[in-house]
């Protein structure tokens, strides 16, 4: 029986290689037969377009399939799959991955899975063992006085933040008062490429790249695109940058917030803006208000107090997923027009019309001043980050800490290792704000809770490194089975699912075994439960296989 195994394995290695030959001279063919098709769809695409121009109802309007906005009132289903034709590109692209590059990154993967369970794990043992004993050590004290008595030591405050600064935006001339921070937002309707593959064979994909437009809070430089022509994104377009603003001075009693503090703040508020500031800003640069500039409500809500300018439709498709065409009715074409609209500054290429590329939008959102509580290490009439030193907190955790600073067998391993010990690293500093009046144990146990979701997210993380290193390092086996004739794809795809399959019943025991050695490391009374669990499994496994090989060989 082994020997009729061995012939079929070398019957079948001699027929992937002759089959691979000829495969490779079918490819050829096939690109070039590919390229010919698309040449012939390019002309008979421009021949389908000289025949629209002529059928169009708008004598004025040109037809091109790389319009941005197309629309016939005799016939709305073609303008559809002309804006849908002229905003994607296919092409055919080289596979440009490799059996051994497959095998390489599986490997990479598979031992990755180690380090990044083993310190995710000790990382959690730490922040466990940290929150519970500066927990006990934090200090309450009032914010209505500076006690000298605390400095250096950890404790928590409660206050109401107050400031007499006033912030402003000089280039929007926008004031706040009694706040912590104005935050400028910037937006612009630009052209975004997406790419999509598709896979058809073994050695070539389908690639396709599709155009919409968007509102991005950053700069797209279209010269990248594959098809620049016609979706060409404008760098003057780009009005004013993002930009945040703080006041110099925020007291809360007789403490007063740090730089670091003001940033952990984060409960906005939207900002209105009045009538002057839109005048001024159309009389600085150029623009129109629109007949109605300051619409609070949004064209969902009220249709009958929307300007015809209709800002609320910008960039957003109508029902069958495309973008309307301006009104061809529209006689201000080319002016520039000024609106606020739900908490947005519109800066309008034209009038009447719904959002054209290189139409910008800014938001202003304040943070106003209200309940805060910080914890941290009192030092001169603020909260400082408090830091304890990391010789004491390895005590804490383990004696047995030193075991491992030492060096990994390869540069790999321990760049690998020092990689997982960054991502994986405990919380060793406290210098929390949360803005409202809260315990202090109420925080500690937020922290925890949110290191906990990170933890199991990383347990996951290495799941996958197990499992997808397994299902790489037999790429060679389903990669084989797709040079198969007629049943190649079928066979390739069932043969992916059985080594994905494999993987999966690897990775499951192996995580539970590594996560349960790291606990007996750090933490005997879990780790030794968790340990028999994954003993079981692999050893359910085990005699399951060996007694299926028993069975068969009783046979012969």
């Amino acid at each position: 029986m082994r020997g009729n195994y061995i012939l079929f394995i070398l019957f079948f290695v001699g027929f992937a290689l002759v089959s691979s030959k000829q495969n490779k001279s079918q490819i050829e063919l096939q690109s070039l037969d590919s390229s010919e098709t698309l040449k012939k769809q390019i002309q008979h695409s421009s021949s389908h377009e000289k025949s629209l121009k002529h059928s169009s109802s708008y004598s004025k309007e040109r037809f091109s399939s790389r319009k941005k906005f197309h629309q016939t009132e005799t016939n709305p289903s073609l303008a559809q799959t002309t804006i849908a034709a002229s905003h994607k590109t296919k092409r055919i692209e080289q596979r440009g991955d490799s059996v051994l590059g497959d095998m390489v990154i599986g490997a990479l993967l598979f031992f990755a899975g180690f380090p990044c369970l083993w310190f995710n794990e000790k990382g959690y043992a730490y922040t466990k063992t940290f929150l519970r004993k500066y927990l006990k050590q934090c200090i309450k004290v009032e914010p209505t006085m500076v006690d000298s008595q605390n400095e250096g030591k950890l404790v928590c405050v409660n206050g109401d933040t107050t400031t007499f600064d006033v912030i402003q935006d000089p280039a929007f001339n926008i004031q706040v008062q009694n706040c912590i921070k104005l935050y400028r937002k910037c937006e612009m309707y630009q052209w975004v490429q997406d790419r999509h593959t598709r896979r058809i064979n073994n050695s070539e994909d389908e690639v396709y790249y599709t155009y919409t437009l968007s509102w991005k809070d950053s700069f797209i430089e279209s010269r990248t695109f594959v098809e620049e022509f016609g979706h060409e994104n404008n760098n003057n377009d780009w009005l004013y940058n993002e930009q945040e603003m703080y006041a110099p001075t925020v007291n809360y009693g007789a403490f007063y917030l740090t730089e670091i503090q003001k940033k952990k703040c984060s409960k906005y508020e939207p900002v209105n803006v009045d009538l002057p500031i839109l005048q001024e800003l159309a009389a600085k640069g150029n623009y129109q208000l629109s007949s109605n500039p300051i619409v609070q409500q949004s064209a969902s809500q009220n249709q009958s107090n929307v300007s015809p300018v209709n800002p609320m439709t910008d960039g957003y498709p109508n029902q069958q997923g495309y973008y309307p065409a301006p009104s061809q009715n529209n006689n201000s074409w080319g002016q520039k027009t000024i609106l606020f609209q739900d908490g947005y500054i519109y800066f309008k290429k034209n009038v009447n019309t719904t959002a054209t590329a290189g139409d910008f939008r800014v938001k202003f959102t304040k943070i106003p001043c209200g309940e805060i509580t910080v914890i941290g290490q009192q030092a001169q009439g603020c909260i400082e980050t408090f830091s304890p030193e990391e010789s004491k907190q390895k005590k804490d955790l383990n004696d047995d800490e030193a075991l491992q600073d030492g060096n990994g067998c390869c540069f790999c391993c321990s760049a690998i290792c020092k990689v997982c010990e960054i991502i994986n690293a405990p919380i060793s500093e406290i210098n929390w704000v949360k803005e409202q009046k809260v315990k202090k144990k109420v925080i500690f146990q937020e922290q925890l809770s949110s290191y906990e979701l990170k933890t199991w997210l990383m347990r996951f993380l290495g799941f996958l490194c197990f499992m997808l290193g397994v299902y790489f390092m037999l790429s060679p086996v389903y990669t084989l089975l797709y040079w198969f004739p007629l049943v190649g794809r079928f066979l390739g795809a069932l043969g992916s699912f059985i080594c994905g399959l494999v993987g999966f019943l690897i990775a499951v025991p192996l995580t539970i075994l590594v996560i349960s050695i790291a606990w007996l490391f750090y933490r005997k009374e879990i780790g030794i439960p968790l340990l028999c669990v994954a003993l079981i499994i692999i050893g359910y496994f085990t005699y399951a296989y060996a007694k299926d090989y028993k069975g068969e060989q009783s046979k012969f």
